[in-house]
């Protein structure tokens, strides 16, 4: 079921958003992820929303965060050189088209991005939402988070893309 664009407002991440959404990253993380990644992965993926750096993630690029009634949740950040940095929704909106919502408004606020493409590197999860929206898989990355392996997958999207619902 889509979620209903009259009940839910966009706006840009202020500091004093950082810590609601680091509730929203681990929620979205501990709950969707189960049953695609282990529960080593889960936990060293989650426990990233409380690290020093995770402010750093939400306040660099442009984080685009979507509310109802005023209260986060859900956001998607994007780099002036198209590196969509972050998409999380909060697990009891998830599915519903939010994701999408996120990252199509991230990619207009965005429009030229500086590489001349929009890059991202997408989880199981979030795959299926970049590839709605004309993102393609151009490699497959190997990473490691506190000696935790993880594989994401690398999307690219040309400027020039005119998919259906972009």
């Amino acid at each position: 079921m889509a979620v209903s664009t009259s009940s839910i407002a966009l706006r840009l991440a202020t500091p004093g958003d950082v810590d609601p959404l680091r509730s929203i990253y681990a929620a979205s993380v501990n709950t969707l992820a189960q049953g695609h990644y282990s529960s080593r992965q889960i936990a060293v993926w989650a426990g990233y929303a409380e690290a020093p750096a995770f402010g750093d993630c939400i306040l660099e690029p442009l984080t685009i965060l979507a509310t109802i009634a005023q209260q986060p949740i859900g956001f998607c950040g994007i780099e002036p050189t198209g590196h969509v940095a972050s998409l999380y929704v909060h697990p009891d909106h998830a599915r519903r088209g939010l994701g999408i919502t996120l990252l199509r408004a991230a990619l207009e606020r965005c429009a030229t991005p500086t590489r001349g493409y929009w890059l991202a590197e997408a989880s199981l999860l979030s795959r299926p939402v970049f590839e709605r929206l004309g993102f393609g898989q151009v490699g497959l990355e190997q990473t490691d988070r506190r000696g935790i392996g993880f594989e994401r997958f690398q999307m690219l999207r040309d400027c020039e893309c005119s998919a259906a619902g972009a």
